[in-house]
């Protein structure tokens, strides 16, 4: 894996590469806190958002246009943005990809409509909505052991 991400890194003419990047923003009435695996800024000042993925599952482009995880990076950069150097940058994303480290270059990239990246507001309010309504069905797995709300809402646990 390690040698799969050297190639991957190497293919690139990144001009700043930023690593596990903090971002707390607030989405109407949700404040929504993450972290980027990774930001390139290429030659061409492309933003470029990178979501490597370790495992053997792999998502095809619709469903990485559809997977809210890289929605909410991109509503980040886009209402946020991204402090380089003491300035901001505000954008949509100029490429989202996966990078399925276990296959020698396998990648999955998209870019967002602005309409597909205001949407995800309207996600993560519903989203809100159904935990204040206790209207989820929670999924147990192994995402259970890092879930900070399991023994405060969460009904396979209380």
């Amino acid at each position: 894996m390690l040698e799969n991400y050297w190639i991957f890194f190497n293919s690139y003419d990144i001009k700043k590469n930023i690593s596990e990047y903090a971002f707390t923003f607030n989405a109407e009435s949700v404040n929504v806190t993450g972290r980027c695996d990774s930001i390139f800024i290429d030659s061409s000042d492309n933003i470029i958002l990178i979501d490597y993925k370790t495992s053997k599952t792999k998502k095809n482009e619709k469903e990485l246009k559809e997977d809210i995880q890289v929605r909410i990076y991109s509503l980040f950069l886009f209402l946020e943005g991204l402090t380089i150097n003491g300035g901001i940058i505000k954008k949509i994303p100029d490429k989202i990809l996966i990078i399925y480290l276990r296959d020698t270059l396998i990648e999955v990239n998209v870019s967002l409509t602005i309409d597909e990246i205001k949407e995800t507001i309207n996600e993560i309010n519903e989203v809100r909505k159904n935990i204040i309504d206790n209207d989820f069905m929670a999924k147990i797995g192994r995402h259970c052991n890092y879930c900070i709300y399991k023994d405060l809402i969460c009904p396979e646990f209380n």
